[in-house]
């Protein structure tokens, strides 16, 4: 019998400023896989671990806490064999360390998907949120983005793992969803994380609003 290489586990992350529309691009994804995919937020576990109250989320070391368990949680379910998708903004190599951390040496089938939404766009729906994150910090993380680009620094598989990149591993740095698919009238990440967490496994709005011939979801 010919050998057949064993499947790896697929890691999907989306990248993107706040209010970019990656929870709605991780729905979409999410419903379009050709697989099941556990979706491990930030937000989600933010509240599990430290309430409704967002202050709460950024106080000193908090956030640092939160995103090395986050990281755990997504190395473990790898580990498992199980397919994950990480929603976060995930625009520096600052942010992504945790994740580096407890993914390297790991063969992943990494893909990212990144939204280039303008930021006075991540501003203006920010403002309308229950909860805005504001635009400090927005406009702090954009430059914290830029500054990462401007240093050569890209999420890919090859960063996070330390090991080459599959071929056709990654999916375009600028997801084909974008900006076909418009993201409207979705929960707020900033919000209520568990409407968030909840609208990633929704299914997938009439396929007309569907894109067609999608790379990076088969």
């Amino acid at each position: 019998m010919p050998h057949v290489e064993p499947r790896l586990p697929r890691l999907v992350l989306t990248q993107g400023l706040p209010a970019a529309g990656k929870t709605t691009l991780a729905r979409k994804l999410i419903a379009n896989a050709d697989r099941p995919i556990r979706y491990v937020g930030l937000d989600a576990l933010r509240l599990m671990l430290d309430g409704q109250t967002p202050t709460a989320w950024w106080a000193d070391g908090v956030e640092e806490s939160t995103a090395r368990a986050q990281a755990a949680l997504v190395g473990s379910l790898l580990a498992d064999g199980c397919d994950v998708l990480v929603d976060g903004t995930h625009v520096s190599a600052r942010q992504c360390e945790p994740l580096r951390q407890a993914l390297t040496g790991m063969r992943l089938d990494v893909r990212v998907h990144a939204l280039a939404t303008p930021v006075d766009e991540c501003l203006a729906r920010d403002a309308v949120r229950p909860h805005p994150i504001g635009e400090a910090c927005i406009r702090r993380l954009a430059g914290e983005r830029d500054e990462a680009a401007a240093e050569g620094w890209r999420l890919s598989g090859e960063w996070l793992t330390g090991l080459p990149s599959l071929p056709a591993a990654e999916a375009p740095r600028t997801s084909p969803y974008w900006p076909r698919f418009a993201p409207r009238d979705v929960p707020s990440t900033a919000g209520d994380p568990r409407e968030a967490a909840r609208a990633a496994l929704r299914a997938p709005e009439p396929a007309s609003a569907e894109p067609s011939g999608t790379p990076g979801v088969r």
